[in-house]
């Protein structure tokens, strides 16, 4: 008995020690595009011109976790933040950053994928080639969201 309580809290204090997810560059899921870009700008990145929907931002010429990127996409297809592409200068900076982030979070490869989650599965990481992908599939509720962002 005394074994498995020490086996329960061992694994208990693993599988609580893993941050949760919230955001990218301190920028929550669920944020606003305005908000988002008004971060982004304080943060000191460049916004891009290319944009190839209205439902997006894009920024260049910095770091992103002391990695250089060429471009950072922000996505907001129902008016909040549920998707960011990264695009590093090269894979290995990519493979660096999920490797950290498989760490840090905990993360899990979903089977036949090529996919990681969250513990909670509300946040998916992938990556290909240079290009890290995070999105969250948590639906927001834009009664809840602050409205002064929108």
């Amino acid at each position: 008995m005394k074994k498995m309580l020490i086996l329960f809290l061992l694994i208990f204090s693993f599988a609580s020690s893993a941050q949760e997810f919230n955001g990218v560059l301190g920028i929550p899921f669920g944020s606003s595009k305005i908000y988002t870009q008004n971060e982004m700008i304080k943060k000191g990145w460049t916004k891009s011109s290319l944009v190839y929907d209205k439902a997006m931002l894009c920024f260049k010429n910095k770091k992103f976790a002391n990695k250089p990127v060429t471009l950072i996409v922000f996505s907001f297809p129902r008016n909040y933040l549920s998707e960011v592409n990264i695009f590093f200068e090269n894979t290995d900076d990519a493979n660096e950053v999920l490797n950290a982030y498989i760490k840090k979070y905990n993360l899990k490869k979903r089977e036949n994928s090529d996919y990681y989650a969250t513990q909670d599965a509300n946040v998916f990481f992938s990556l290909e080639k240079n290009q890290l992908y995070i999105s969250s599939i948590k639906q927001y509720d834009p009664d809840i969201l602050n409205t002064d962002e929108l």
